[in-house]
Parts: structure tokens; C-alpha cells; sequence
């Protein structure tokens, strides 16, 4: 973990790839269920009590988050602030700009296994085909040896969407530099408006990112999560009601970590991308106007 922090003074994007290794870190200590077993581990070594009562509620609280009554209604509360659009209620737009998530590269067969936000992908291939834009902009860097934005444009491709009319940003590794390096392409090519298509559950999230770097985006929620249960089944723990609180929890945590590094004035997204968001936000030609190409990983 010391050797992780040599490239801090090396440059934003460095920083950036140090601060994921940390957050990761730190997710699995913190969220659930690390977070409950670190505090019964701890709770365990102290006898008495106190202690006991310690580790009934860590117990009772890792149970309640497991639950689908609990889980199910973190869920809904965390998606009720992203509107719900119909392809026929989205606006028009220079560009689909779609979020990396929704694929796994696999490492040893050559081929792709599509996550549980794969719908990312899916709804950018029915807003372009009802003409909603002209372009679609993969954001999503390298997983492996391949980069997310290449093995979506791939299935893209399979799916119907023209190889001409995708542009690929092919070096992201967070949301933020997803938001800032798809800032350096829509500046290059005229893109004005973009829809903003990743899963709603990420959405508040990638929109104050997005909105940072100077991208005009409308929201192009998709993945909608539920869950399901009846009776006293939405008691009773499951590892999938486990996973969507841990989920909920991470995005909630992930949003107050922006914000405060925003406001503390070290993010790198108000710094690193301080040229591009003027050009994306006032870039004059429409993207339908200029000629189209599959680019390279930016």
C-alpha cells in the first residue's frame, strides 16, 4: 500500500488510480458485510456485557441489510431522485453517452460477460435506433488487456449501432474520469447535449460528475433495480438483498466523497479538465454536422 502512494505528485490522473485503490480498501472494511464482521472481530476481543450487546446489534444490523423489506426500500429511495423516461419522453441530443459497468471482460475465454448493468448498453442501442442521436460515446477503460468502450462497441455493433457512429474513451477507471476524458472527446467533436445513459442507481451520482466537467447531459436512466419477496420471505436474508444495500450504501458514500473533495478544492476533476469544460460546454458545431469515425481510445 506505501509503494501505491509514489505517483501522487505525478499528476491528477495518478491520483485519481491511488484514491481507487484506497476506496477500495476501505469498501471492504467499511461497507457490509466487512464492516459488521470488522466490528464483531473487534467487539470479540473484549469481554463483558457491553461487548456482547456489541455483537448482537452488529449481528441484527448485517441481518436487516440482508433482508429484502430493508433492502428493498433503501433501493427505492436511493433510485426515487432519477426520473423514469421513456424512449419516446427523451429529447433529442448530439450524443448517448453510455458509462462503463455493464461488462466484464472475461480474462481467459475470448469473449464478454455481460453484468448486471448491461441494460446500459441495451437502452443506448434503442435511443439510437428510434434517432434520438446520431453518436454514441462508450466510456469505459481497461478492465484487461481490452477496454470496456471497445468490447461495448463490439456488441453495439452486434446489436445494429453502425461502427461509424460510436467514439470510444478508452482510458477511464472511475466515473469522474469518465465524465472528464468523454469532456475531452464531446469538445473535439461539437457535441453539445449528450443523454446520459447508465443505470439509475449511479445516475445523481455521474450527473454531478458529468455537470463538473461542463457536459450539458440529460438523464437516460435505465437498470432499475427491485427486489422481490412476499410474506415473511422479505425477513429472511438473502446474499441478493445483501449486495443491493452494499450497493446503495457504496453510491451514497461515493457521492459525499465527491462533493467533499470537490469543496476542499483537490479534486481532480475541477483541476485536470479545466481546459475541456469550457469547449464541451460551448462547443459550436453539432455533431451531425461533422463527419463520423469509430475513433481510438482517447
Amino acid at each position: 500500500m506505501l509503494g501505491a502512494l509514489a505517483p501522487w505528485q505525478s499528476g491528477e490522473v495518478e491520483r485519481d488510480h491511488v484514491l481507487l485503490e484506497l476506496q477500495r480498501l476501505l469498501e471492504g472494511v467499511l461497507l457490509p458485510p466487512g464492516g459488521f464482521l470488522v466490528w464483531i472481530l473487534l467487539a470479540s476481543l473484549r469481554p463483558g456485557r457491553l461487548a456482547r450487546a456489541s455483537i448482537a446489534l452488529a449481528a441484527l444490523g448485517l441481518w436487516a441489510l440482508s433482508t429484502p423489506a430493508v433492502s428493498g426500500r433503501l433501493l427505492d429511495a436511493a433510485q426515487a431522485a432519477t426520473p423514469h423516461r421513456s424512449i419516446a419522453e427523451t429529447p433529442q441530443a448530439d450524443a448517448i453517452l453510455v458509462l462503463g459497468g455493464g461488462l466484464r471482460t472475461a480474462s481467459v475465454a475470448a469473449r464478454d460477460d455481460l453484468g448486471g448493468a448491461a441494460d446500459r448498453m441495451l437502452h443506448a442501442a434503442r435511443l439510437h435506433r428510434a434517432g434520438r442521436a446520431p453518436l454514441v460515446l462508450l466510456s469505459g477503460g481497461p478492465p484487461t488487456a481490452r477496454s470496456e468502450a471497445e468490447a461495448m462497441a463490439a456488441l453495439l455493433e452486434e446489436w445494429g449501432v453502425p461502427r461509424e457512429a460510436m467514439r470510444l474513451e478508452s482510458r477511464s477507471r472511475t466515473t469522474r474520469e469518465n465524465c472528464r476524458f468523454s469532456a475531452e472527446i464531446a469538445a473535439r467533436e461539437g457535441l453539445r447535449t449528450l443523454l446520459l445513459v447508465t443505470s439509475a442507481l449511479h445516475m445523481p451520482r455521474a450527473l454531478e460528475a458529468c455537470r463538473a466537467e461542463g457536459l450539458r447531459v440529460e438523464p437516460a436512466a435505465t437498470d432499475f433495480g427491485a427486489l422481490r419477496g412476499r410474506g415473511l420471505g422479505r425477513l429472511m436474508p438473502s446474499a441478493e438483498a445483501l449486495g443491493v444495500s452494499r450497493e446503495v450504501i457504496r453510491e451514497r458514500l461515493s457521492t459525499w466523497v465527491y462533493r467533499w473533495t470537490d469543496r476542499a478544492g483537490g479534486s481532480s476533476t475541477r483541476g485536470g479538465a479545466s481546459d475541456a469544460r469550457p469547449r464541451a460546454a460551448e462547443a459550436g458545431a453539432p455533431a451531425r454536422d461533422r463527419g463520423r469515425s469509430c475513433s481510438t481510445p482517447a
